[in-house]
């Protein structure tokens, strides 16, 4: 048996998913947590950079040399800016041209998909 006040740290790893029964369970094992430990998570997932610096030390690319692609602007792309990293985000999956004009989280390139992103590296 875990004494959970002698837990120094533990992590929330959200997931990308709309599944809002899934996201109420994940809410309610973290308050729990939180209510037996008395401690804050440390947070894993976007929009926090912690993933990109992981890769960017791992591989030895700087943040100049890397970018990140996603279709969501509060996900995806801010995650890229947090870090430090370009950010493209696609059209092809949840964010729109609308969104990107309308939103404060703008993306340094737009591609209609990752076909396209293709084409231009080529």
């Amino acid at each position: 048996m875990i004494d959970l006040q002698e837990v120094k740290e533990y992590l929330r790893v959200d997931i990308e998913e709309d599944d809002q029964l899934l996201q109420m369970l994940i809410t309610a094992a973290v308050e729990y947590l939180k209510n037996a430990t008395g401690k804050e998570p440390f947070f894993i997932g976007k929009p926090q950079p912690i993933m990109v610096d992981c890769v960017l030390k791992n591989t030895g690319c700087s943040a100049g040399e890397a970018v990140i692609v996603g279709d969501r602007l509060y996900t995806d792309i801010a995650t890229g800016k947090n870090a430090g990293v370009d950010a493209i985000c696609v059209l092809s999956g949840e964010a729109t041209l609308k969104d990107i004009e309308d939103g404060d989280i703008k993306p340094d390139f737009l591609f209609r998909d990752v076909k396209e992103i293709w084409q231009k590296l080529r």
